[in-house]
C-alpha cells in the first residue's frame, strides 16, 4: 500500500465506521497489512515478505512444474484449505509436514510464515499500541488468485475477510473528498 493507499484507506475507515480498520493486500512478492485506529490517529502498516508469486514459485518448484501451470492451479484448486501452520523448529512438525502431500509440504512453510506476521502485527498493534483489533480485515490484491486462501487466513486469525472487488487505486479514484492526515503532528523536528 502506497501513501496513496494509505489515505483511502484512512476514508474508507470512517465510511464502514469501524473503529480499528484492518486491510490486507497481496501483491507479486509481499503482502501488505495496514491496520488504523481513525479516533487515536493511529496508523500502522507491516510489509511481509510472502506474496503470490511466493506461493506460486513453492508449488512450482516442488511439483516441478511451469510457473504458469502453478499459477492456474492455485486459481481453480484449493491447495491452501489442507494446510496447517506449524512451527518449522519443531521434529514432530517437520515429520508430520514430510509426510504430508506435495502441495503441504510446498506451501506450508510460506503461509506459516505470513501468518504469524499477520498474527504478531495484530497483536503488537493491539497490546503495544493499545489501539484494538479490526473485527475484519478487507482483502487486496492477489488473494482472490489463491483459491481458498481468504478463508483459510479467516480461520486462523479468527477474524472475517472481506474480498474487495474494486482495486485500492479505483476506490481512490471514487473518492469525493479525499482524506489526509498529518503524520509528522507533534514531531520535534522536520524530515
Amino acid at each position: 500500500l502506497s501513501n496513496l493507499g494509505q489515505k483511502d484507506e484512512i476514508d474508507r475507515a470512517m465510511q464502514l465506521g469501524e473503529s480499528v480498520y484492518g486491510c490486507f493486500q497481496m501483491s507479486g512478492h509481499t503482502s501488505t497489512l495496514l491496520l488504523l485506529n481513525y479516533a487515536l490517529g493511529m496508523v500502522q502498516v507491516r510489509k511481509i515478505p510472502v506474496g503470490f508469486m511466493t506461493l506460486v514459485k513453492a508449488i512450482a518448484e516442488k511439483m516441478g512444474v511451469p510457473t504458469q501451470d502453478a499459477i492456474q492451479v492455485m486459481a481453480h484448486k484449493d491447495l491452501v484449505g489442507e494446510v496447517v501452520p506449524m512451527s518449522p523448529n519443531d521434529v514432530e512438525s517437520e515429520a508430520l509436514i514430510q509426510s504430508r502431500s506435495l502441495q503441504f509440504q510446498a506451501l506450508q512453510p510460506p503461509l506459516t510464515r505470513l501468518l504469524e506476521d499477520i498474527k504478531e502485527f495484530l497483536a503488537f498493534f493491539a497490546f503495544q499500541k493499545a489501539a484494538g483489533v479490526p473485527k475484519q480485515l478487507e482483502l487486496f490484491g492477489a488473494v482472490g488468485r489463491v483459491t481458498g486462501l481468504a478463508e483459510w487466513l479467516g480461520q486462523y486469525t479468527d477474524l472475517s475477510m472481506v474480498m474487495c472487488k474494486e482495486s485500492i487505486l479505483e476506490l481512490f479514484a471514487r473518492m469525493e473528498h479525499p482524506v489526509g492526515c498529518n503524520l509528522l503532528k507533534g514531531a520535534e523536528s522536520n524530515l
